[in-house]
């Protein structure tokens, strides 16, 4: 059975919790349908021609209720599209995956689930709290402060007290802690017994309030502890003051935006991970190949000729050996040929195809490479320059100004262009793809009830107006 919607848990915003089949699917989806809590970095991974659409609920506020969520994956499903259900943590522990299912299971939809990193186990993790502890709790519980609407059964906090010293864990009660703590006062519980409330787990602003159970309360007051969050109860959480590390990393509380090209940015990002940093690698630019196989032919055949090749940047090298093997040139053809780099990224990527340079300025600008060049060019020499096809080449413009002073030729070969990054405004898309729907009246029966005039967008500070 091959599936039409894989149900994805995306962890709990730490990329790197992101699993490796997760990614994997993520990135062959052609329809992703996403909620609130699944990290920016994460949703960079959605390919570009994909349709982006943002499901996510917000306290007392849903872009999609999750009848109509279930009837877009439905609607998507049957048009034959890979749709991915993207989904914070897992999309079982209080995900409302097992609803989801039900729906495409009664429409006769196959389907595959890609766990995910649950937020109870991870969150306090990255606080320094271990949920259990052979010394402290022999279990923990994970327990939903957040009921179906129409259901009005409450927390059994007797039920709760009774367990005796566990580790509880209450996700979705930021807004009712002070409900909770009470309850279990009530039952028994002593004041004393260790908490802490944690918002933002697993991310650069993580904050977290350690507190006895009765304290707990106005100390997460205090510290204008908000949403999203969970909250604990047991004796392990005092081992926050020995775990803790998250924050302790040397760039454990910073966000960094990467807006090298894709090709170029991987590589920093890492880097910037290994020392704890939040890593958002947002490309402003990104680089198209273009092809020049009547150039690269001719060089095979030999009725074209450099006596210098000059590089200018190492996608230009890499994409030039990639045009010579696509016609099948063989580069020790290249023996009689110099050639020239600006720079050490770009010699190391001329040296990955075994080739060492001649000549590389000390100064790494067009500038000083076109002044060494030329005071090594001879009359009558032809030098082929491999530039970006819309980005000024200072070294291009410096040498063929003194082309015939010098008695050279000096072709430009265009390897690629650098444009502005179509990295897309997810939040923003996702509004579009909605008010479309909401207009066809497909998934929205009583458009009034979703408003989202003048919503504004945490990841960016701007407004995104949506007059669904």
């Amino acid at each position: 059975m091959n599936a039409n919607v894989w149900l994805v848990g995306a962890g709990p915003s730490d990329i790197g919790l992101l699993t490796v089949k997760g990614k994997q699917v993520l990135e062959q989806a052609e329809v992703v349908i996403y909620d609130q809590l699944v990290d920016r970095s994460i949703l960079l991974h959605i390919p570009e021609e994909a349709e982006a659409i943002n499901a996510g609920k917000y306290a007392g506020n849903h872009i999609l209720t999750q009848e109509e969520t279930n009837a877009l994956l439905v609607e998507k499903a049957k048009e034959g599209k890979r749709v991915v259900r993207l989904k914070g943590g897992d999309p079982f522990v209080f995900g409302r995956g097992g609803e989801e299912l039900e729906e495409l299971v009664k429409e006769g939809i196959p389907f595959e689930v890609v766990p995910g990193i649950p937020s109870p186990i991870a969150v306090p993790a990255y606080a320094g709290i271990p949920v259990t502890h052979r010394n402290y709790t022999p279990s923990f519980h994970v327990v939903t402060a957040h009921r179906k609407r129409g259901n009005t059964d409450g927390i059994d906090y007797k039920e709760l007290a009774a367990l005796g010293d566990v580790t509880l864990i209450f996700l979705m009660g930021i807004g009712a802690l002070p409900t909770i703590c009470e309850g279990l006062l009530a039952e028994g519980v002593s004041p004393e017994k260790p908490a802490a409330v944690i918002q933002h787990g697993a991310r650069y602003n993580q904050k977290k309030v350690i507190a006895t159970l009765a304290d707990l309360p106005q100390k997460a007051q205090e510290a204008g502890i908000g949403t999203p969050g969970i909250i604990l109860v047991g004796d392990v959480c005092a081992l926050e003051r020995e775990f803790a590390w998250s924050e302790k990393r040397p760039l454990g509380t910073k966000r960094v935006i990467v807006t090298r090209p894709k090709e170029k940015g991987e590589e920093l990002g890492r880097l910037l991970r290994e020392q704890g940093a939040e890593v958002l690698e947002q490309p402003v630019t990104s680089i198209v190949e273009i092809k020049q196989a009547a150039i690269m032919q001719e060089l095979k055949e030999g009725t074209r000729g450099y006596d210098w090749l000059v590089f200018t940047s190492e996608a230009g090298v890499n994409l030039f050996f990639k045009q010579l093997k696509e016609v099948g040139m063989d580069v020790r053809s290249l023996y009689n040929t110099k050639i020239a780099v600006i720079g050490p990224a770009t010699k190391e990527a001329l040296e990955s195809h075994g080739i060492l340079a001649d000549v590389m300025p000390e100064s790494h600008y067009g500038e000083e490479l076109s002044s060494l060049l030329c005071s090594q060019l001879s009359n009558g020499d032809k030098v082929g320059m491999i530039v970006p096809e819309n980005k000024k080449s200072r070294c291009m413009a410096a040498v063929a100004a003194q082309a015939d002073e010098l008695g050279i030729v000096c072709d430009a070969i265009v390897s690629h262009g650098i444009y502005s990054s179509k990295v897309l405004r997810l939040e923003q898309r996702g509004h579009r793809n909605l008010r479309k729907q909401f207009r066809s009246k497909r998934i929205c029966p009583q458009p009034e009830r979703r408003r989202l005039q003048g919503r504004t967008s945490s990841m960016h500070r701007e407004t995104y107006p949506c007059d669904c």
